[in-house]
């Protein structure tokens, strides 16, 4: 017998079923969602263990630009997920790396990496420095550098004494306008030349110039027959001047040679201070002045001043840098070069090639005037490169 259902009891399964529906539709979403976790849990359980195992990538060394080269390059090559992500955002900013140095400026990168990888660093050309070409002559200045160049004045021979001449007599035994104005300028800061030595230290004058001129120099009592006595002899006589003062040296501490030992028989230099001079000492490659001593905390004014009156400086002694082939970390460590002027000088040096005096670094607006003074007594220009 067919029971049908009231019109109440229809209602009520109209509501229960979309209600019934939905809590099933719940049921599974909960379980699904549930799931989920489940499994991004294991996920990050399994990333977490393998960040915490040792990498295994494999190095390997090849030519690449560090323009160019990706971050699975850059990891091959054996530098860490900082450090290549470090060159990757660098580039990004908009930097180039126009010389191999360049590189070893970035975040993250050490020196031991950076002469590891130096071999196999090759700049695009369309990245790398590119060499200023002069303009075409014109006409005019052709037709002056094609002219004889005029016959130059032999070089005196009589001796001099250096503090008592002026540009046109410097110009006269060999040195530019230039060269003789620097002389002149050093002399007057100075208070006049002391000995050989001394002129020496004036950065216009090169060190081939100096043994050039060694037998025509006059200082204070050194009269000039006694000199032109000496070259027909060809036996050089210590000007008495000369003689006091090695005599004196000989009573005197020598800066760039002492030891510890010797250094601290100094009155006024302590074990500590000692120990200051000799650290700084070896940065410097040497001292070329007695007043650098003041840039040690160690060494007081009051100390300094009688510390002066113990000590003599040979700057024969110092250690000088070649600069048209010295590594970039070599410049880097002496006291007066600043990591600015080491990028400055690496980039004109890789233009030109180098330089053959210091006064063409200080035309060309590498170094300042005051800059080349400091700097003189530590440079070097053995060779330019072709």
């Amino acid at each position: 017998m067919n029971k049908r259902f009231s019109e109440q009891e229809i209602r009520a399964l109209v509501f229960l079923l979309p209600l019934i529906a939905a809590m099933v539709w719940m049921i599974v979403s909960f379980s699904n969602r549930a799931n989920n976790h489940t499994e991004l849990v294991e996920a990050a359980s399994q990333l977490t263990t393998a960040d915490s195992r040792p990498e295994a990538v494999a190095h390997e060394l090849f030519t690449f630009d560090p323009n160019t080269a990706s971050y699975e390059e850059f990891r091959r090559l054996g530098l860490d997920k900082q450090t290549a992500a470090n060159i990757i955002k660098y580039r990004t900013a908009g930097k180039v790396f126009r010389i191999a140095e360049d590189l070893a400026t970035c975040y993250g990168m050490t020196d031991s990496l950076f002469l590891r990888l130096r071999p196999y660093i090759s700049i695009g050309d369309s990245f790398a420095i590119k060499p200023h070409h002069a303009p075409a002559a014109t006409n005019a200045y052709k037709a002056v550098a094609d002219r004889p160049a005029p016959k130059a004045d032999p070089m005196p021979t009589q001796p001099f004494d250096p503090n008592e001449a002026d540009t046109v007599t410097f110009m006269r035994y060999g040195f530019t306008a230039r060269q003789a104005r620097t002389i002149v300028n050093y002399r007057e800061s100075c208070g006049g030349f002391r000995d050989v030595a001394h002129f020496g230290r004036c950065y216009a004058v090169s060190d081939e110039m100096l043994e050039r001129l060694r037998p025509l120099l006059v200082f204070d009592s050194q009269s000039e027959s006694d000199t032109v006595h000496n070259q027909e002899a060809v036996v050089i006589t210590m000007p008495s001047s000369s003689r006091a003062t090695v005599e004196e040296n000989e009573t005197l501490v020598e800066l760039n040679s002492a030891d510890s030992l010797e250094l601290v028989g100094v009155n006024g230099i302590g074990a500590w201070s000692a120990s200051e001079i000799m650290k700084y000492r070896k940065r410097l490659g040497g001292f070329a002045e007695k007043e650098q001593l003041l840039d040690l905390k160690a060494v007081t004014e009051e100390n300094y001043r009688k510390i002066c009156e113990q000590i003599w400086i040979d700057s024969c002694k110092i250690q000088k840098i070649d600069i048209n082939f010295a590594s970039p970390k070599s410049m880097a460590e002496h006291p007066y070069m600043t990591p600015a002027r080491v990028r400055k000088i690496l980039k004109h040096r890789k233009l030109k090639g180098g330089w053959s005096t210091i006064e063409e670094m200080t035309e060309e607006n590498i170094l300042t005037e005051e800059e080349a003074r400091i700097l003189a007594p530590y440079l070097q220009f053995v060779q330019k490169r072709p």
